[in-house]
């Protein structure tokens, strides 16, 4: 082990007293070579530029204009809002109040004893749809929609006398044929079931207020609320006739 680093110091000195290692490099040897203006070598040295002075120090204001635009256009965000809670909202025209279901038949009925081109079928057409609507708002049951078939087993489980049970049904069995054969009917009983149909009403709102009148004296809160007559959208009377000459 020594023995290799006594060569190796040896060998070390023989090249720093050497003649080529201590001898100066010559002006020539050292001298960089001068390229000519025209090689293609000096436009490598165009990209070079002196170096930029250092910037003045100052406060840069850029934050403040851009908090300035964004607090402008939150500040526009906010009153279009408000203008917009504030905004006139559209009146809504509460709709007028039903017409009860009684009046509503006797205005048909009146239409109808007024129109005097009507033939017999077309008559009990509109004297049934006008009945029948009645007794739907009156008593909440789908008159309309049923047959005669369907209709009188219901008008057995309605609060009627017999008085006005047993004429319902007659003029129900005895419209029909009218209606859906042709069979002929002479004014005079045209002019009687007009009649009927109004004392039916009549009758059948009277007895209708005597009950509420006695029963609200125990639960008048109660009572008013059974009371309300279902109240349907009004239909004219072509309307009644379409729907009855579907079924």
């Amino acid at each position: 082990m020594k023995s290799q680093l006594i060569k190796r110091y040896l060998c070390i000195w023989s090249l720093w007293s050497s003649p080529t290692f201590a001898a100066e490099p010559s002006a020539e040897a050292v001298q960089a070579p001068v390229l000519p203006m025209g090689d293609a070598n000096a436009s490598r040295l165009t990209d070079i530029h002196d170096i930029k002075p250092a910037l003045a120090p100052g406060l840069d204001l850029r934050w403040l204009y851009w908090a300035v635009a964004i607090t402008a256009v939150l500040g526009l965000l906010a009153f279009a809002w408000r203008m917009w809670r504030k905004r006139k909202k559209p009146v809504v025209a509460e709709p007028p109040p039903p017409i009860p279901a009684e009046k509503e038949a006797l205005e048909m009925l009146d239409a109808l004893a007024a129109d005097g081109n009507l033939n017999p079928k077309q008559f009990y057409f509109r004297l049934s749809a006008i009945l029948r609507r009645y007794i739907e708002r009156r008593y909440e049951i789908s008159a309309a929609e049923m047959t005669t078939e369907e209709l009188l087993p219901k008008v057995d489980q309605l609060p009627l006398s017999l008085e006005l049970a047993q004429p319902l049904k007659a003029f129900c069995r005895a419209a029909d044929p009218i209606k859906f054969a042709g069979i002929g009917a002479d004014p005079d009983r045209m002019a009687q079931d007009t009649a009927f149909a109004r004392e039916f009403v009549h009758k059948t709102t009277e007895i209708a207020n005597s009950a509420i009148e006695n029963q609200t004296e125990d639960h008048p809160i109660e009572v008013l609320e059974r009371a309300t007559i279902k109240q349907l959208p009004l239909k004219s009377e072509n309307d009644l006739s379409k729907r009855r000459l579907n079924d």
